[in-house]
C-alpha cells in the first residue's frame, strides 16, 4: 500500500483540480471534457485503492499460512519428542519442555496475527464483482463534477 499511496493521493488530487476547472469554466464543451477528466483520475486512483488493499489482504495470508506451516511442524516436533525413548529423563523432559515453549510461542504469534489482521466482516464486504470493477476502472459509484 505505501507504494500506491503518492500516486493515489496525486491521482485524487488531479481529480479533484480538474473537478475545481469544470466547474469554474464558463463553456460547456471544455466543461464538460474536464470533468471527464476528473472522472478517469478519480477511477485511476479508486483502481490503486483496490490493487493496494488487494495486496495487503494477500500478504496478511501469506504470513499467516507461513505461521500456520511453522507452527505444524513444531506441533509435529514436539509429538515426536514427547513419544521418545528418552523423554522420562533430564534430556528428554529438557527438549519436551522446549519444543512445547516454542508451540506456544508460535500459537501465541498466530493469535496476534490473526487480531492484528483485517476485519472479516470488512473482508466478507468486499465482493468479487466491486473488486473486478475497481481493477478494471470501472467507476463503482458515479463521479459527478
Amino acid at each position: 500500500m505505501s507504494a500506491l499511496r503518492p500516486h493515489i493521493r496525486a491521482a485524487r488530487a488531479l481529480a479533484e483540480a480538474f473537478a475545481f476547472e469544470a466547474n469554474e469554466t464558463g463553456d460547456e464543451r471544455n466543461g464538460l471534457l474536464l470533468c471527464r477528466i476528473s472522472a478517469a483520475y478519480s477511477r485511476a486512483a479508486k483502481s490503486m485503492e483496490a490493487i493496494a488493499e488487494a495486496d495487503s489482504y494477500a500478504a496478511y495470508d501469506d504470513r499467516l499460512a507461513a505461521l500456520s506451516r511453522e507452527l505444524g511442524k513444531a506441533e509435529a516436533e514436539l509429538i515426536s519428542v514427547r513419544s521418545a525413548p528418552d523423554s522420562a529423563n533430564y534430556h528428554g523432559r529438557s527438549r519436551t519442555e522446549a519444543a512445547q515453549r516454542e508451540v506456544k510461542r508460535l500459537r501465541d504469534e498466530v493469535d496476534r496475527h490473526l487480531k492484528s489482521g483485517p476485519d472479516p466482516v470488512v473482508i466478507h464486504r468486499q465482493s468479487a464483482g466491486q473488486t473486478a470493477e475497481a481493477l478494471a476502472g470501472w467507476p463503482v459509484q458515479r463521479e459527478g463534477c
